[in-house]
């Protein structure tokens, strides 16, 4: 049930969800992914493990496919070109998808998304920084070592290509093209 300590001592797991109709009945829970600890975190199957794993929580946005290529997935967010690198395979231009980074994948301070910082949570080494995306009501999380950031201040964030996720109206992961070791 705690997933910080499964990551921290476990050398595989196995994420269960409880399925959604009556336990009573004696449905048994389903299992949702399998794997290394850092396997999971790098690679989530699907939204449920996105969400589960990791400490803050992945951030989810909702976007459209706008293009598809080698080099993955595009999308505009702001206004601005993105692409997530992960592949394009079953997907199709004007999808609704979910993308998903890691609030330290965020990049703080340089990128063409513009935010206000709502809140920062001082952790010592690095902090939390929540984030209003301009234009929209989303609050993202980002983790940055910049101790002069301030509630109120303009925040520009960036997507690095290799550090996004995409999953599909299904909830379904999309193949990342660059592998992160697990």
């Amino acid at each position: 049930h705690d997933q910080v300590e499964a990551l921290t001592l476990a050398d595989k797991i196995v994420l269960l969800r409880p399925i959604a109709s009556d336990a009573a009945a004696g449905d048994a829970p389903s299992v949702v992914q399998i794997g290394r600890p850092l396997e999971l975190y790098h690679h989530p199957a699907n939204l449920f493990a996105a969400r589960f794993i990791g400490s803050p929580g992945m951030n989810l946005i909702e976007v459209t496919v706008r293009g598809l290529s080698d080099q993955g997935v595009a999308f505009e967010l702001q206004g601005q070109a993105c692409t997530a690198a992960v592949s394009p395979v079953g997907l199709a231009v004007g999808d609704a998808v979910t993308l998903g980074v890691r609030p330290e994948h965020m990049q703080c301070g340089s990128g063409p998304l513009q935010s206000t910082v709502t809140h920062i949570e001082a952790l010592g080494e690095h902090s939390v920084v929540y984030a209003r995306l301009a234009g929209s009501d989303k609050t993202v999380l980002a983790k940055t070592g910049d101790e002069r950031l301030a509630v109120g201040d303009a925040l520009p964030l960036g997507l690095p290509s290799q550090a996004l996720h995409v999953f599909r109206a299904d909830g379904t992961a999309q193949r990342r093209l660059v592998r992160v070791a697990a």
